[in-house]
């Protein structure tokens, strides 16, 4: 045993390595030269099953072994070193003091972050990302597109089928699935958790996701339970009804929500019918419509390559994640072609709607389809930021007239949204209302400072940033860009051309493009 140790000295790159640690160690006085040869401590009996004596020719059956042998050997405890550490005890040792850990290698410079997009031949579109300043892999898979693509009457089976997805595949049940994710460190989500607040922002009727976040040392399995689920969930009476029974405890708190309420209601004014404006969970009735078939077919149309956009970051090759994708998704069938979306409407005529819940609080959405030049676009969430501090600092923090205001950008389908949304007292509503439509015509008038704009520069960058600073975020990110037809690393040139805003390019795009003559309204009370 002894003389094949040394033996690894001979050559190979795994042998060289475990010679180095060998000699390390001894160098360190961790153990006598001799001492430390015999690596395998083991005994025959504690080999379950092994014959007496099975040990007992172990130097002459390892000194025979070739070196192809020793070669792959010393790999394997070669990639075991970076996650034990040695101690060894021996006569004459103090106890405690014979704890070692090898020497960090000289690590090669790493290299720059890489990154490769494609489809593979079913139509799955990817983005693959190698970054090493983390040890976190994440994935983002959405499907393209959402309520769109949803069966008539069945509004909601997409998140059925989500909830189906994550709880167990036909491989592994419910519990096995869960002990497999957590024995990996693995995190796979699908679906709204409503015990997280602000999370819910990518959840619409657009697009539908899966979430993925493990150790770099478990990307590949992670890769395969994914693909385990989207490709074969297990779909039986159980798992849907427990689905269903969440699903409907979701909707009847989100029928009491006057904001949620203000929201779908002014969805519903500005693009009356639109699949954007469709309940991503669905009603009631139309849960309830969904049989174990339904659901069966559904999926069918649901898991294939042509809805599909897999973006990955994290510290693996990327060659080696797009392989894993190929194999593990690439036997997807590409499927029809997805439903489009048609056009969000463009319509300047602004609508009026009301409702009452007899909550305690009342709810305020307004709202517009907004279009403007592309190269506006850094300006105009600039200027939208500010007003949103002005109305914050004037209706809730003078007046005390809001539980909560906010002004926000957003795309929704092939246009822009700009929209107000308030909630207060119900005796207030009036004057509220009043409160932000006067807020936002004054802000068009009102003198623009530029430490104002540097300041609200710096706060949406940093809340961009801390948004972007996980894997998955980066991800999430990607995959957007893709859905959109944007190019890859346009979302981060946009946040870094906020920085070339001016005060007077503030001050002109609020006066050419937040006009709240055009708002829509929608009141619950």
């Amino acid at each position: 045993m002894a003389e094949a140790i040394r033996a690894t000295r001979a050559g190979g790159a795994a042998r060289a390595r475990l010679a180095r640690f060998v000699s390390q160690a001894a160098s360190d006085g961790v153990l006598a030269r001799d001492q430390i040869l015999y690596f395998p401590m083991l005994r025959s009996d504690r080999i379950i099953g092994s014959p007496k004596g099975f040990l007992d020719a172990e130097p002459t059956l390892a000194a025979a072994l070739p070196p192809s042998t020793w070669d792959a050997a010393a790999e394997l405890l070669v990639k075991g070193l970076g996650f034990v550490r040695a101690r060894a005890t021996g006569a004459g040792r103090a106890d405690g003091a014979t704890r070692w850990e090898p020497p960090a290698e000289t690590a090669p410079p790493k290299a720059a972050a890489d990154l490769v997009a494609g489809a593979l031949g079913n139509g799955l579109r990817y983005v693959v990302s190698r970054s090493d300043d983390s040890d976190v892999f994440a994935v983002h898979v959405a499907f393209v597109p959402r309520s769109a693509a949803e069966p008539e009457g069945k509004d909601g089976i997409t998140d059925l089928l989500h909830r189906a997805m994550i709880r167990a595949t036909e491989v592994h049940e419910a519990a096995a699935l869960e002990a497999r994710l957590s024995a990996i460190g693995a995190r796979i989500k699908g679906v709204d958790d409503p015990s997280v607040p602000f999370d819910d922002y990518y959840t619409t009727p657009e697009f539908s996701w899966l979430r993925a976040e493990a150790p770099a040392t478990a990307w590949r399995e992670t890769v395969s339970l994914l693909a385990e689920m989207i490709r074969f969930p297990k779909i039986d009476a159980a798992g849907v009804d427990e689905a269903k029974k969440t699903m409907a405890r979701l909707v009847a708190k989100r029928d009491g929500s006057a904001r949620e309420t203000a929201a779908e209601r002014l969805d519903a004014l500005l693009a009356p019918g639109h699949p954007l404006t469709h309940r991503v969970l669905g009603t009631s009735a139309s849960v309830a419509s969904i049989g174990l078939d339904d659901l069966v077919r559904f999926q069918k149309a649901f898991a294939t390559g042509g809805r599909m956009i897999v973006t990955v970051a994290g510290p693996v090759a990327t060659s080696d994640v797009v392989a894993a994708l190929s194999a593990d998704l690439g036997g997807l069938s590409a499927g029809d072609p997805p439903p489009s979306a048609p056009p969000v409407p463009r319509s300047a005529v602004p609508g009026v709607d009301e409702a009452t819940l007899g909550k305690p609080q009342a709810a305020i959405a307004l709202g517009t389809v907004i279009e403007f030049k592309s190269e506006d676009l850094p300006a105009l969430v600039v200027a939208v930021a500010m007003l949103s501090d002005r109305l914050a600092f004037d209706l809730r923090e003078t007046r005390g007239l809001a539980y909560s205001v906010d002004s926000t950008l957003r795309p929704w389908g092939d246009a822009w949204r700009w929209d107000l949304q308030m909630g207060t007292r119900p005796e207030n509503i009036a004057e509220a209302v009043d409160g932000l439509r006067q807020g936002a015509s004054a802000f068009r008038e009102a003198e623009i400072r530029p430490e104002d704009v540097a300041r609200t520069i710096n706060a949406v960058r940093g809340r961009a940033l801390m948004r972007r600073m996980t894997r998955i975020s980066l991800a999430y990110e990607a995959g957007m860009e893709v859905m959109r037809g944007e190019a890859a690393g346009d979302e981060r040139r946009m946040l870094e051309a906020l920085a070339l805003v001016s005060a007077d390019d503030v001050k002109r795009v609020a006066s050419r493009y937040l006009d709240p003559a055009r708002l829509s309204r929608v009141v619950v009370h």
